[in-house]
């Protein structure tokens, strides 16, 4: 089964992206998030401290991007396999 590696806009995405892991597995593929550790506030537009967090998960993976987590793994996810930006807004619960 391929793997879909997802780099999270915000904490919680686990909860909130429900609906599209579950639309994304029956389209028989796995998932996994990103793990981004950060201290405080969401890191801004200008700050490239995620990157390497990004870049060591997403080496040779399929990774999906969407919203901030866009701009995380466009620059942080260079060794991805293959990298999908875009987004999925129709999906969240709330």
């Amino acid at each position: 089964m391929p793997l879909l590696t997802i780099v999270p806009p915000m904490p919680g995405a686990e909860r909130r992206f429900k609906p599209f892991v579950a639309f994304v597995q029956s389209c028989g593929w796995e998932t996994e998030f990103v793990q981004l550790d950060w201290n405080g506030d969401q890191p801004n537009f200008g700050s490239n401290a995620l990157f390497p967090q990004v870049g060591a998960q997403t080496v040779g993976k399929v990774v999906m991007g969407f919203s901030l987590g866009a701009l995380y793994s466009h620059l942080g996810a260079r060794q991805a396999r293959h990298l999908i930006l875009g987004s999925i807004s129709p999906f969240f619960l709330e």
